[in-house]
């Protein structure tokens, strides 16, 4: 097992909405596991420092338990995709953002709905919407879409990061 933790990033573009969800969501499943050695954070291609995530955002983390609000937005660094172990985009936009400014990062960077499928997988390019401005029902089906992918991802997480023989 690597001694250091396991860093899973997720990204989107303002780090607002999708990335500190799927961060939350993954950090709860974590816990809930009692598994300490994956650390996870966000960030945002065009994120501006210090922003809270959207009320809505927050609501519906709440709705689940979760309690976003000491998360802050940041933009996604050079030296924190460097320094990442796996780092998961909500758009194709992102991942092409993030292949042009951080090439050596390339072999660990997937979007979302890609990780862990076949390319004959329907749904194997598709995004994540952003909810940012939208309804409430928006951010239910993107917390509800975030919140499948995750549970869908962790297995191959946990193998990537190996602690999966501890838990099964």
């Amino acid at each position: 097992m690597k001694k250091h933790p396991f860093d899973v990033l997720f990204v989107c573009t303002g780090n607002q909405c999708r990335s500190p969800m799927a961060q939350g969501i993954l950090q709860a499943l974590l816990r809930k596991q009692n598994i300490q050695s994956i650390r996870v954070d966000s960030a945002g291609t065009h994120a501006v420092v210090g922003n809270s995530p959207t009320d809505e955002t927050l609501f519906i983390a709440g709705k689940h338990g979760l309690d976003l609000s000491r998360l802050r937005s940041k933009p996604v660094s050079e030296s924190m995709a460097v320094s990442t172990d796996l780092i998961l985009v909500m758009s194709k936009m992102h991942r092409s953002i993030l292949r042009d400014a951080v090439p050596s990062a390339v072999e660990r960077l997937f979007l979302l709905k890609s990780f862990g499928r076949s390319e004959s997988d329907p749904e194997f390019e598709a995004e994540i919407a952003d909810p940012m401005g939208g309804e409430p029902e928006e951010y239910i089906l993107c917390w509800e879409e975030l919140e499948r992918e995750i549970r869908r991802i962790l297995p191959l997480i946990q193998k990537m990061a190996g602690t999966r023989e501890f838990y099964e």
